[in-house]
């Protein structure tokens, strides 16, 4: 039921033109909604009705003579306080200030408080002043802090607690109270309706904070889209950001504190360490990782420092950094190259701790309190209490990125096509050949070759295979298209598209065109009317990525056999140490008996099957102990049964 009733307002419309300069000098996120919905509703701009007619509120702080009907603001409890009938002790709310009244200077009457309160969102739009109680104290740290930085709200508040603030602002200051403004889309279920408790599809937060935690669901609704992008909300998404992001950083952190420990690992120690080129690598992929997570938090972009931040931690830094490293840190290796290990991966893993604050506050604070408290004594107490991370662009090498990034992309390709070929990474492989590199792009995977060829378990490195020699083209006529434009010349078509050589199609339909006459009619064949496909030439595997072919040469002569049934006995072995509870650092015995070509194969390569799997000793007797762990296996055509135990101390 609506009716008309006399209001109280403020005259907004009286100073239209300061709200509109004011708003455009206010960073929205995203902009189109301060220029548009939020400006529009500025230029449009209506007097406020100020007034309610209830009882609970903020009392409106107007009184009325009841003689001459002058009107009194009061400003201040100062002010109020002159008037008579003054609660003690003093409470502002009704019904005690409405029985304080005033002598009206006009007429010597009495001057009465009005009914009406004032409208709650005047409450929430005065807050910058209020939380500090200005003008009549903290003049100083007003000053000091406003305008806000930044807020946050709802896109429905720009007709709310947006458009408050800055009415209230504009007119006690004369300027915007807030520089920035970020605004809040809704959340949805993961079908893209609006959650309802009549729909039954609303989803309990607490539920899943209980079950995943914090700092699961908060990074979830930051990485999955922008704020103000209404978000379909999976409980499945937060899980898998559980198990890779956080799961992964914690399994990183996990595994250096566990080496750091073992090997008794001091940061503060003057130790001599050389960087590898890996860990030059990671080291400018962190500050290069600084410099854009500090850039979208000061753009407000919390969505792109997110994203870029998990592509780090999985990718670069598990996936790659200390996949690569893993054996520097419990070989035997020389000191000054395990030290650039642990000081590289510490390094990583204190600053990413760092970035990670704002968004996974408790997952941050383990990492620092685990890792960097106890390494560094200068160390802040909370990793809350440090100042954001600052890039270092010294230390940023765009070379030696990009170089990697080429190896990545050669790596990716060259595994695809082992797996096409059926073979197993710890087949050791003679030739890896790379073809379509341009002469920059060759230049900065140079340095970088020995990476590829211990991740690929590949003797050598080639470039000078043409591509020609490794992918063999076909073409044919796609007939779903081609049928439609050639008729009854479509079989004579086809038959003449696949007899010529499929490069020379290719490079015509790339080029404009392959003309071709069929059925007395000249066609004009386009990309779409014929499909190009690659195949591998023998002895290579290969695979293509645009320009860029990847090929490994499957040619296995008895060498390479030998030493890939020795990769995976020393695989299986080491599965056989962990299923057995054995600490990383104990040594072992091993007895075995192996058929001939696995023994002979394991003769030959003897010396790196005891670094691999930390064998004191090497021998025909299975340990019959009772510590002794024994298993039979058959692969490759051979069958082993082995016994492992444990080697004590001193003996």
């Amino acid at each position: 039921l609506y009716y008309a009733w006399k209001t109280w307002y403020i005259g907004t419309t009286r100073y239209r033109d300061e709200l509109v300069a004011a708003n455009k000098k206010v960073d929205w996120h995203p902009p189109e909604i301060g220029a548009s919905r939020f400006g529009n509703w500025l230029e449009n701009n209506i007097d406020w009705a100020l007034s309610r007619n209830r009882y609970w509120g903020t009392p409106l702080n107007i009184w009325r003579c009841e003689g001459c009907g002058a009107i009194r603001s009061v400003g201040s409890v100062a002010e109020l306080r002159e008037g008579t009938g003054l609660p003690e002790p003093l409470d502002l709310h009704r019904p005690h200030v409405d029985g304080v009244t005033f002598v009206c200077p006009g007429c010597g009457g009495t001057q009465r408080r009005v009914p009406e309160v004032i409208d709650a969102w005047f409450d929430s739009g005065a807050m910058p002043f209020a939380q500090w109680h200005y003008p009549f104290e903290h003049k100083d740290d007003f000053d000091r802090l406003y305008p806000a930085d930044y807020i946050a709200e709802g896109m429905d508040q720009t007709r709310g607690w947006f458009y408050t603030l800055m009415a209230i602002g504009v007119f006690v200051k004369g300027e915007a109270p807030y520089r920035n403004v970020l605004v809040n889309e809704l959340i949805l279920d993961k079908e893209g309706k609006k959650m309802s408790k009549s729909r039954g599809n609303v989803v309990d937060p607490i539920a899943i904070i209980d079950q995943r935690g914090a700092d699961a669901i908060r990074f979830y609704l930051i990485a999955t889209s922008p704020s103000s992008t209404a978000t379909r909300f999976d409980p499945d998404g937060v899980t898998e950001v559980t198990k890779k992001l956080i799961g992964t950083l914690r399994n990183v952190a996990q595994f250096f504190v566990l080496y750091a420990n073992i090997d008794g690992y001091d940061p503060a120690e003057a130790a001599k360490a050389e960087p590898t080129l890996l860990d030059r690598w990671i080291l400018s992929r962190l500050h290069t990782l600084v410099g854009t997570c500090r850039s979208s938090l000061e753009a407000y972009d919390l969505t792109r420092g997110a994203r870029a931040i998990q592509e780090f931690v999985i990718e670069e830094l598990s996936n790659w950094y200390v996949r690569r490293s893993r054996r520097r840190f419990w070989k035997e290796a020389s000191p000054g190259d395990k030290r650039a290990a642990y000081d590289t991966l510490r390094e990583c893993l204190e600053t990413v701790a760092g970035l990670l604050a704002p968004y996974t506050p408790f997952l941050a604070e383990e990492i620092h309190q685990n890792i960097a408290r106890p390494a560094r004594p200068d160390a802040p107490a909370s990793v809350h209490w440090r100042d954001y991370p600052v890039a270092d662009k010294a230390r940023v090498d765009e070379e030696l990125e990009r170089g990697m990034e080429i190896v990545l992309r050669v790596v990716n390709q060259a595994r695809a096509a082992r797996n096409a070929s059926s073979l197993r990474v710890r087949q050791p492989l003679r030739r890896v050949a790379v073809a379509g590199l341009g002469a920059k792009d060759a230049q900065a995977l140079a340095p970088l070759a020995d990476l590829v060829l211990d991740e690929l378990n590949v003797k050598e490195l080639v470039t000078d295979v043409p591509r020609e020699s490794m992918i063999a083209l076909t073409a044919k006529a796609n007939f779903p298209v081609l049928g439609k434009k050639a008729g009854g010349a479509m079989k004579e078509l086809a038959a003449k598209i696949a007899a010529a050589p499929a490069a020379e199609i290719q490079a015509a339909v790339a080029g404009g065109g392959w003309t071709v006459e069929a059925g007395g009619a000249a066609f004009t064949l386009v990309a779409e009317d014929v499909l190009i496909q690659g195949g591998s030439k023998a002895p290579w595997a290969a695979q293509a990525d645009g320009s860029l072919v990847v090929a490994v040469d499957t040619t296995l002569d008895e060498s390479l056999k030998a030493e890939g049934l020795v990769r995976e006995l020393a695989h299986r072995v080491q599965a056989l140490r962990k299923s057995a509870d054995f600490d990383v650092t104990d040594r072992i015995r091993i007895g075995w008996d192996l058929s001939p070509a696995l023994r002979d194969a394991c003769a030959r390569h003897e010396r790196y099957l005891r670094e691999e799997v930390l064998a004191e000793d090497v021998g025909t007797a299975i340990p019959s102990g009772g510590g002794a762990v024994i298993e039979e296996w058959s692969f490759d055509g051979e069958t082993a049964r082995v016994g492992i135990e444990r080697v004590k101390q001193g003996g």
